[in-house]
């Protein structure tokens, strides 16, 4: 089945840290950021153009909002609503445990419209666990949902909303929480799926079968995973540390696939596509990002 899905073009950007794959279905383009680079890429799917972005801190996730020039990010400090055509925040949101040793990380809306995002531990920080995942409610106000995370990553949702997916990358472990919409409540945490040793899970999304699709950071390969956690198929990527995953493209039947060449050594850098992001034509189709509908 693997044989299906073809690369049909790599975007030839070679990002440290190539993240937060997401595909605007009102524009026709595709967003995605360098967080060590300090750099946002948007690709004009159609006419195969590439407009850069450059932050002044870095932009580790983001959704996209009522406005297409807008977009809802959690910069490496907190939670802003952010121009980048003006590289302008028109508000921004500190996230107190955020400094130093700790940052944000990946984040997605959930199916009611709201942000998320979620911290990690970077560096040689004495506690490992410090990261956490919160829920954004307002310009003013955040919720803080899970703790005693090293690396926040993996977020999404079931298509009906009643599940949450998470990883702590290093766990090597996705887990799935049944969610309240009404009320942004994750609750019993259950073990969904594990990755090989040294193989992390990280950026994910959810396609229209409801079947989970999760990059492997240093496994060189993307998975999908049905409803039930069993792997349906693992598609091998020329990058060695795929990083995150969205559909989109003519009828949303294209997968787009970050990566990053963060500590990689010169050998690899030089061979094959890392830091680039690749473009798959699929048999399978995904469906359409929800709009985050706070902006004021």
């Amino acid at each position: 089945m693997r044989d299906t899905y073809q690369l049909e073009h790599t975007i030839d950007v070679r990002c440290e840290l190539g993240e937060n794959a997401l595909w605007d279905h009102r524009e026709d383009c595709f967003w995605w950021t360098d967080i060590l680079g300090l750099k946002l890429f948007r690709w004009w799917f159609q006419q195969d153009k590439l407009d850069t972005f450059h932050v002044s801190t870095p932009l580790c996730s983001f959704g996209l909002t009522e406005d297409p020039n807008l977009l809802i990010c959690a910069f490496s400090e907190g939670f802003s609503l952010y121009s980048p055509e003006r590289n302008k925040n028109l508000w921004h949101l500190p996230v107190s445990d955020c400094g130093h040793d700790v940052r944000m990380n990946d984040g997605r809306v959930d199916p009611t419209g709201r942000f998320w995002a979620g911290s990690m531990v970077q560096g040689n920080a004495t506690c490992k666990k410090r990261g956490k995942l919160y829920r954004l409610d307002s310009s003013t106000q955040y919720s803080e949902v899970l703790n005693d995370i090293q690396i926040s990553n993996g977020l999404c949702w079931s298509l009906n909303g009643d599940f949450m997916y998470f990883t702590d990358s290093p766990t090597e472990e996705i887990e799935r929480y049944n969610f309240d919409l009404h009320s942004g409540t994750p609750s019993n945490p259950a073990k969904f799926a594990t990755t090989s040793v040294d193989v992390h899970p990280d950026g994910a999304c959810v396609d229209s079968k409801d079947y989970v699709w999760s990059a492997h950071w240093n496994g060189s390969e993307v998975t999908r995973y049905k409803p039930n956690g069993e792997i349906d198929l693992i598609l091998p990527v020329p990058a060695k540390q795929p990083t995150s995953v969205c559909f989109g493209g003519h009828s949303m039947t294209h997968l787009f696939v970050t990566s990053a060449q963060v500590g990689l050594s010169k050998q690899d850098v030089a061979s094959g596509h890392n830091g680039k992001v690749l473009v798959y034509k699929t048999p399978t189709k995904g469906h359409e990002q929800v709009i985050c509908t706070l902006s004021t």
